[in-house]
């Protein structure tokens, strides 16, 4: 679950929370595909793809540490009325102990905004186009509850920060 302020809402101070899914999976030589979804709830009006690519490119020999690099690119939908679509990559870092594994990163991220109205209504044609860019950074922790079962927390930052919780199985 996700929760973003003031997307598609009465009022711009209320949250929303929506589910999302994602598949992840191993291709060769410690590279995997991670590819997400939101299910379309037509209350919320909201949805929501993208994908990553990650390449650990370096696991301590003798320390729990690695190292990978993150390649991602998503699009959204609210209302039909607010369309993005955001690119960036990331350099990560991370520590495995026994069943907990916290990791940290930074990177760049580009986001590209269209929001069709403005002050002359939906039906005025008028589009507003926005492009930002700027650093991103990530903090979290994994935690293995059972052998296939996962808990995961993590925060995002570009320009507010984005708190995370995922619940998953590895099978």
């Amino acid at each position: 679950m996700t929760s973003v302020k003031g997307a598609g809402l009465s009022s711009p101070q209320q949250d929303v929370i929506y589910p999302k899914l994602t598949f992840a999976k191993g291709l060769y030589n410690n590279v995997d595909i991670f590819l997400h979804f939101t299910p379309f709830r037509r209350q919320d009006e909201i949805s929501l793809y993208g994908g990553m690519v990650r390449w650990g490119f370096y696991q301590g020999r003798y320390l729990p540490v690695s190292a990978s690099v993150l390649f991602h690119g998503n699009s959204g939908n609210i209302g039909n009325v607010l369309t993005t679509k955001t690119f960036g990559a990331d350099l990560m870092g991370g520590i495995s102990v026994n069943q907990i594994s916290i990791f940290a990163g930074f990177g760049f991220i580009q986001s590209n905004g269209v929001f069709t109205g403005g002050t002359n209504g939906v039906a005025g044609g008028s589009e507003s186009k926005e492009t930002v860019t700027g650093l991103h950074t990530v903090v979290g922790a994994n935690l293995r509850l059972y052998d296939a079962a996962f808990l995961a927390l993590q925060i995002d930052r570009t320009e507010v920060p984005v708190l995370s919780g995922k619940l998953g199985f590895r099978f």
